[in-house]
């Protein structure tokens, strides 16, 4: 199973990268319009990243869990 990633860590990261970003751009002090636009697209590209991780894991957990009851399953008619 994977590590359990809150929306605080993944919309830190991407403040990171945006931030790297304005810099390479060499736009210092941003101003406070492109300061709310930026914190509002982390937040949705957070929301989302953390919804497609959940069902990511769902599916994987459900993968596994059906394959364990299929090899049970397996046993059990050989036994």
């Amino acid at each position: 199973m994977t590590k359990k990633i809150s929306k605080k860590e993944i919309q830190d990261v991407l403040q990171e990268a945006i931030s790297t970003a304005l810099n390479k751009l060499e736009v210092s002090a941003p101003s406070k319009k492109t300061k709310k636009l930026l914190d509002r697209i982390s937040k949705k590209v957070s929301v989302r990243v953390k919804r497609e991780m959940k069902r990511k894991n769902n599916a994987a957990t459900k993968a596994i869990a059906t394959g364990t009851k299929k090899a049970k399953a397996t046993k059990a008619a050989h036994a």
